[in-house]
């Protein structure tokens, strides 16, 4: 036990010195994207929903096949709701400067919110769908079927949510770590006595 306490007093003078207010302080490029990305989001869904689809050339020019079916929109106005309170927050970062409990409580309650609606869209009905005539209009040589690829993207749209909402809960645990828990320690010591 001597010896993992040497080897990690070793690697920890070699760790990069990060003190309580490197772990509040708040990056504002990182902010600012993330605002731009999810306005564009926001505009994308409320107002350009039918342009996500498949594009191919037709008799009469391009033509637009949407995925997103009717089921999606049922959820809308709760993803605009959670993006926009995300902006709030976001926006509130950048004058205040730092992470406080307040802030981390409400980041919280987002990602809780956000995680819900995850939730709602893996147990809910279908949100994609192929339509039959944009897949044979691409001249794709596979043997699957419209169907078949509907389902498909399906389970690919779940797995992508899934891996949405392990990043959220491990976004909010480290928040929750950062403002609730980690009181001035840098690193993990290990008693052998």
């Amino acid at each position: 036990m001597q010896m993992i306490n040497l080897y990690l007093a070793e690697i920890g003078k070699h760790l990069p010195a990060r003190n309580r207010e490197d772990l509040h302080t708040i990056k504002i490029a990182e902010i600012a994207l993330e605002i731009i990305f999810t306005l564009a989001f926001i505009v994308l869904i409320n107002f350009f929903l039918d342009r996500i689809g498949i594009y191919y050339v037709g008799k009469t020019g391009w033509v637009v096949s949407p995925v997103l079916n009717q089921n999606f929109n049922r959820y809308i106005p709760l993803l605009t709701a959670a993006n926009l309170l995300s902006i709030v927050l976001n926006l509130f970062l950048i004058r205040k400067g730092s992470w406080d409990k307040a802030t981390t409580v409400a980041k919280l309650a987002i990602n809780v919110f956000t995680i819900g609606i995850s939730i709602a869209i893996l147990t809910g009905p279908n949100i994609l769908t192929l339509d039959p005539s944009a897949w044979n209009a691409l001249n794709i040589d596979v043997s699957k079927t419209a169907e078949e690829l509907t389902g498909l993207m399906n389970t690919g749209m779940r797995i992508l949510i899934g891996f949405s909402i392990f990043g959220l809960v491990v976004e909010s645990i480290k928040r929750v770590v950062t403002d609730f828990f980690n009181k001035d320690r840098t690193r993990l010591m290990i008693n052998t006595k």
